[in-house]
């Protein structure tokens, strides 16, 4: 089963619903009118489940077998590898501009991690995982930091390779120079646990980050690389004072 993609309205793409009729192919106001009446009312199968109720099984019965087509296949290995055609990336943005604002409820939220708990991955699965992420381009979409320093380096004329994996790690650095052997990490303050504006507190989670971080400090240092790390309240404030100094450099600055 299929219906009109709802990313735009002259978007004639089908789109395998699976179950859920989420591309209704209404314009926004006719939706903000439908949302505006179902607002505060519950839902229509709540409390309901497929023993209790005859319409939900045969809506079940109906779905069961239904898998995702080869064109729907390829669309989403190409979006994972990186490899989409202007086309399909021009398709994923506008998706993703019509999902904006829609956020899971909280008991959506509460199921999804009670799903979660106890569950653990066999070795087998860890090993394919880790052979497949090193064939993605993560992330999908550069942060607003990233940008600012893609920006810069553009700016000075340095060729750089975007999220680059070096000397067979699996981890995928910001930027690459690979004439003068150095490596650029562009760290958020939170995520990276920067100590002047978001320091640990105690039985922190991002502590793990703080390890990993050596961890690649530490490869960077063995395989020879000259790696900067850059905070994301430096890029805020403008100050590129770590890429000044080597962009003075002739050489970089013309890597």
């Amino acid at each position: 089963m299929s219906t009109i993609c709802i990313c735009s309205k002259s978007c004639k793409k089908r789109v395998l619903t699976r179950g859920r009729l989420y591309a209704q192919g209404h314009n926004p106001n006719t939706r903000k009118a439908a949302i505006k009446a179902r607002k505060g009312k519950p839902s229509w199968n709540k409390g309901l489940t497929k023993k209790t109720s005859p319409v939900l099984q045969k809506i079940s019965d109906m779905f069961k077998g239904h898998g995702v087509s080869n064109a729907t296949r390829e669309l989403m290995s190409a979006q994972r590898t990186g490899v989409c055609t202007k086309a399909q990336k021009a398709h994923i943005v506008l998706l993703g501009k019509a999902r904006v604002g829609t956020h899971h409820s909280e008991e959506t939220k509460r199921k999804i991690s009670e799903g979660q708990k106890g569950r653990k991955l066999s070795a087998e699965q860890v090993r394919g995982m880790v052979e497949r992420r090193k064939s993605q381009v993560l992330p999908f979409r550069n942060t607003k930091p990233e940008r600012a320093v893609k920006q810069f380096l553009e700016s000075y004329g340095v060729k750089f390779v975007h999220h680059a994996l070096v000397n067979g790690s699996n981890h995928r650095f910001d930027f690459f120079i690979p004439r003068k052997n150095t490596l650029i990490e562009v760290d958020g303050c939170y995520w990276h646990v920067c100590k002047a504006h978001c320091p640990l507190v105690k039985n922190d989670w991002r502590k793990s980050q703080v390890i990993r971080d050596l961890r690649i400090d530490c490869f960077a240092a063995d395989s020879c690389f000259t790696l900067v790390r850059i905070w994301e309240h430096e890029i805020k404030q403008k100050d590129f004072s770590k890429l000044y100094f080597l962009a003075r450099k002739r050489s970089f600055a013309n890597a």
